[in-house]
């Protein structure tokens, strides 16, 4: 093989390899983490901090990055009619037990508009029974005054294997002072608590 060929291709495949991403979010990946004698694993891969446009572990729309104000985080806001985020989680083996999720919530609607909403609710579809529990994680709308909340949900008959979904929605009534807004959404396994 000539030099010139040799050069040409490595140089082919460093502009191919320059183009793919440098890594990808693991999101069935865990954390271990602990603080005040209790302990758990945060599989909260992306959290809604992050100011991303894309994506791995959730699927969205209506979606745009902004800063909440009454957390002093950045996080998303629902801009359309309908806005959501949507994300799918197996529990791995010998994770079954107690699971929580939880978010933080800003909701500004200076008009009492109905139409401003944000609802969040989780699923545990098991498999072994072909049954599904839900739980409600949050609901508020214009018409009850703003909110900036850090509402949560207790999973405890979780197995491994079992799906946890996270699902998200809201409104948004197009009033350029009002805001329906979320961020840290955690996924965690707790361990002693």
């Amino acid at each position: 093989m000539r030099k010139s060929t040799v050069i040409t291709v490595l140089s082919l495949a460093f502009v191919l390899l320059s183009a793919m991403p440098m890594y990808a979010t693991d999101c069935s990946a865990g954390t271990s983490m602990g603080s005040g004698g209790f302990n758990w694993e945060d599989y909260s891969a992306e959290n809604f901090t992050e100011q991303k446009t894309t994506w791995d572990c959730w699927s969205v729309s209506n979606l745009s990055n902004t800063s909440l104000g009454y957390w002093g985080l950045a996080g998303v806001e629902i801009r359309g009619l309908s806005g959501y985020a949507t994300r799918a989680f197996v529990v791995p083996t010998g994770k079954g037990g107690h699971w929580q999720v939880s978010m933080k919530t800003e909701l500004i609607d200076p008009h009492s508009d109905v139409y401003n909403q944000l609802s969040g609710s989780v699923s545990v579809y098991h498999p072994a029974t072909s049954a599904t529990t839900w739980y409600n994680l949050y609901y508020h709308d214009g018409t009850q005054g703003a909110d900036a909340s850090w509402p949560y949900v207790d999973m405890y008959s979780v197995a491994a294997g079992d799906t946890i979904t996270i699902y998200i929605s809201g409104a948004w009534s197009f009033d350029s002072d009002s805001h329906t807004r979320f961020t840290t959404v955690l996924l965690q396994h707790p361990l002693n608590f």
